[in-house]
């Protein structure tokens, strides 16, 4: 009886501790942040979200330190489940990110994925070129800094004396790097 109990009960939990363990976000920015507010609604409508908490993502533009706070310009992009920045390519514009921590130019360099959770503050209008860009402006509560991805670098080699048209075919050769 106990078993039975116990085998209907173990998947709530596996799925339980498997949701709240996804997140870089702490569980209480996570309750009272804005899940389902599209970057497009908040870049044209940011007036309607001035206050809420909301968790973006993307990859750093520029940082730029000023001796009250600092500030990071990052091109936004979509969030997996486990707020990763997916590719840059589906992204829908920039956003600013203002905190009071100094944030190191070396480690925040441009092109390093980041996942932000803060308050709206507004909207900024930046050059970028000649172009007056208008965006959103968060205030930051956390920021996580995603290490930089590991690539393996794999080497193919075949021998050149076997041709298709024999009895021996391209013999591919796996070699790890050295």
């Amino acid at each position: 009886m106990k078993t039975k109990r116990f085998k209907r009960i173990l998947p709530i939990f596996i799925l339980a501790a498997h949701l709240t363990a996804c997140s870089v976000v702490s569980r209480d920015i996570r309750e009272k942040a804005v899940l389902d507010v599209s970057f497009g609604a908040l870049t044209h409508h940011t007036e309607q979200y001035v206050g809420k908490t909301v968790i973006l993502g993307g990859y750093i533009v520029e940082v730029a330190n000023r001796p009250d706070q600092s500030r990071l310009m990052i091109l936004q992009a979509p969030l997996d489940s486990q707020d990763h920045p997916k590719s840059r390519k589906k992204s829908k514009g920039r956003f600013l990110v203002t905190t009071n921590e100094f944030l190191d130019p070396m480690l925040y360099e441009k092109g390093r994925r980041v996942t932000v959770a803060g308050k709206v503050a507004g909207q900024a209008t930046e050059k970028i070129g000649d172009y007056a860009y208008t965006m959103p402006k968060i205030k930051s509560s956390e920021l996580h800094l995603w290490d930089e991805p590991k690539y393996r670098h794999y080497h193919y080699h075949y021998y050149d004396r076997h041709y298709p048209w024999t009895d021996n075919y391209y013999h591919f050769w796996w070699h790890y790097p050295y």
